[in-house]
């Protein structure tokens, strides 16, 4: 059942390490620059981080739906040739896209929360 599921964990879980990585990297030259040197002071950056990073999911799943709810925008996606069908299946398929980036963005920002608070 969950089979077909599979590769996008999988992507979903290789996407979440790439980001963090990118955000102990990016704790530790942060934490660098402005002359946080101790353990609990790299922990609270990956709090930081972490958070940084949910927000932007929120905030794209906020925008995308700030753009579609639009009249200008609804209207202006009639004129074309697409059948209503076509056009609410690509706007399920870019609401289901804007959640599954928060989604990812949460994923990804377990681990670094975590450890932070390890750390802490």
């Amino acid at each position: 059942m969950f089979s077909s599921y599979r590769p996008v964990l999988i992507r979903m879980v290789k996407i979440g390490l790439l980001i963090d990585i990118g955000i102990f990297i990016g704790a530790f030259i942060i934490n660098q620059l402005i002359g946080w040197r101790t353990i609990q002071e790299y922990g609270a950056m990956l709090h930081i981080l972490a958070g940084l990073g949910v927000v932007l999911g929120l905030l794209s799943v906020s925008g995308s739906w700030q753009g579609r709810n639009q009249f200008d925008y609804q209207y202006a996606r009639t004129a074309g040739v697409e059948e209503l069908h076509d056009r609410a299946g690509r706007d399920i398929a870019d609401s289901l896209e804007s959640f599954r980036f928060i989604l990812q963005m949460f994923v990804a920002a377990i681990l670094p929360f975590m450890i932070g608070m390890l750390l802490q």
